[in-house]
C-alpha cells in the first residue's frame, strides 16, 4: 500500500498553504540558528 499518506488530489490552495507553512518553518529555523550562533550555544 503505497501512497496512502499522499492525498490523490490537492487543490492549489492546499499546495499554497503547505508552501507557506514550510517557508515559515524554514524562516523560524534560520532565525533560531542565528540566535544560537549569536549566543554561542
Amino acid at each position: 500500500m503505497h501512497g496512502s499518506h499522499f492525498a490523490p488530489k490537492r487543490s492549489p490552495a492546499e499546495v499554497r498553504r503547505e508552501r507557506a507553512v514550510f517557508s515559515q518553518l524554514n524562516l523560524w529555523m534560520i532565525r533560531w540558528q542565528v540566535e544560537r550562533a549569536r549566543l554561542g550555544i
